[in-house]
């Protein structure tokens, strides 16, 4: 039974976060985009914690595994991680805008330092597979 590299834990992990900070940029984007819209609510991306906590070996008792190959599923937890979009709780001005532009500004040069480090990470992964791969021809 052949086992699918680019299926790993690891790989799938590296996924869901990069499409969590895509998704906090173009939160963020239209944060910045509504800093002067009356009544406008900030929204904040959060999807760390899940992916943490979905990363975490299981509790419990030692599973018996019949074959080797059986852990190379990615376990539906980390999957099934999703970026979830809430309302920010940050208070609001005289005009009911609660963006603060300074906010936004530093979580974007953050969420973009975290993207290209992942990236890199990413990539790093992917030259051991192609590797591992070129040395089993």
């Amino acid at each position: 039974m052949a086992v699918d590299p680019l299926s790993s834990r690891t790989l799938q992990a590296l996924q869901r976060a990069m499409s969590g900070l895509s998704a906090r940029q173009q939160v963020i984007s239209n944060n910045v985009a509504n800093v002067e819209t009356p009544r406008y609510t900030a929204l904040e991306v959060r999807f760390e914690d899940f992916l943490r906590s979905a990363m975490q070996p299981a509790s419990g008792p030692l599973l018996l595994v019949s074959h080797t190959a059986h852990l190379q599923d990615v376990p539906p937890s980390v999957a099934s991680v999703r970026p979830q979009v809430l309302l920010s709780t940050a208070p609001a001005r005289n005009d009911g805008n609660n963006v603060e532009l300074e906010r936004e500004m530093s979580a974007l040069a953050e969420t973009q330092i975290s993207f290209q480090a992942l990236g890199q990470m990413l990539n790093s992964r992917l030259q051991i597979i192609r590797a591992a791969l070129s040395e089993v021809r």
